[in-house]
Formats: structure tokens, sequence, C-alpha cells
């Protein structure tokens, strides 16, 4: 004879006969809706940023007369938005009439699928905006002091062989670590909502396993 709320709820998910099911079901598919409606919210308002973001370099490529450099970086960082927003159109044709289930198991796999496409994507924009800041600091500011101080048999192509090797060091280990670098970035700005997702396709995973 025990009715407890949460016998209620989890035979009500698990029993789509139960006259309660259709409420629960409901419930979670809200739930789950709602929770993708917001990371969609969320996910645009990052590429907006990094969208404005990319104008910056391009300002200090003119101020620094290095505008090449600069506009390399700012293509790279358009081009995360371009496949932010490319990805975005998928997770929009999500079927939002199956079950509140498969349809978040659809939006984690949607994540994971994205996530491991930006790693690969950062492998080489994270060296790239390294270099590239390396040489809008040297061109911009001490090209002509490194010059003037250096013997030219330490330099290369005007910059000290010591600054190139660590440099390249530098690009590689940011390329090796790439995927531990954006994966702490993204719990930054989401892992609440990583959180929250674990969370809801465990109970859910749990409810049916009871079945």
């Amino acid at each position: 004879m025990e009715k407890s709320i949460e016998s209620i709820w989890k035979k009500g998910f698990i029993n789509q006969e139960a006259l309660v099911a259709p409420k629960i079901n409901a419930l979670y598919e809200k739930k789950s809706i709602n929770f993708v409606d917001k990371f969609i919210r969320d996910f645009k308002i990052n590429l907006w940023a990094i969208g404005v973001f990319a104008f910056g370099p391009l300002f200090l490529g003119l101020v620094g007369n290095v505008l090449g450099l600069g506009m390399i970086l700012s293509l790279s960082l358009w081009y995360l938005v371009y496949y932010g927003q490319k990805k975005l159109k998928v997770l929009k044709g999500l079927e939002k009439t199956n079950t509140s289930y498969d349809y978040i198991k659809q939006f984690d796999g949607w994540l994971k699928n994205t996530i491991n496409g930006y790693t690969k994507i950062y492998r080489f924009v994270y060296p790239l905006v390294l270099i590239i800041s390396t040489l809008c600091v040297w061109e911009t500011f001490l090209k002509q002091e490194i010059i003037n101080h250096y013997d030219s048999a330490s330099l290369i192509w005007g910059i000290p062989k010591m600054g190139l090797i660590m440099v390249a060091i530098g690009a590689v280990l940011l390329s090796v670590f790439a995927r531990k670098i954006y994966y702490f970035d993204m719990n930054l700005v989401y892992g609440s909502q990583f959180k929250k997702l674990r969370e809801m396709i465990a109970e859910m995973e749990e409810l049916r396993n009871e079945e």
C-alpha cells in the first residue's frame, strides 16, 4: 500500500500503461527540451562572444602594421564560429517527438561529437594563437630593439634563436594538451549544465532499469 511520491514517479515513468505515466513522461520531456533550449541559448552567446573578439586581432593588426597576421588569427576565430553554427543546425534537427530519454541521449551524443570536433580544431588554433601573438608583439614592439642589441648570428629572421625554440615548444605543448585545455575551458562555462545532464541521464536510466 506504499504510495510514496518516489514510487509513483518511478511507476509512471517506466509503465506506459499507468494512468500517471503520460504526465510523468511529459514532465521529463519538458525538462529535457528546456535543458537543451537553454544550452542552445548559452552556446549562441558564446559564439557571439568569439565572433566579436575576432575583430580584436584585426584592430591590433592595423595599429601594429601587422594586418596579415591579424587577419589569419581573426579567420581562425571566425572558423570556430562557423563550425559552431553548423553544429547548431544539426542540434536543432533533433526529433523532439521522441521519448524524453531518446531525445536527451541524442543531445548527449551531439554534445560529445561537437566537443571532439572542437578539440581537433583547437589542436591547431591554440598553437596558432601563440605563434601569431608572439610574432605580432615582436614585429610591433621588439623587432628593432632586438636587432640593435643582439648579434646577428644569434638571430633567425630577426628573432633570437632561443625565443623561437621556446615558442615552438609552447606550440607543441598546446597542441598535445589541447583536449585538456579545451575541457577545462568548457567546464568553466558549462560545468553546471554538464553536471545536470549527467544527473538527468542517470536518473532516467535508473528508472528504466527498474522496469
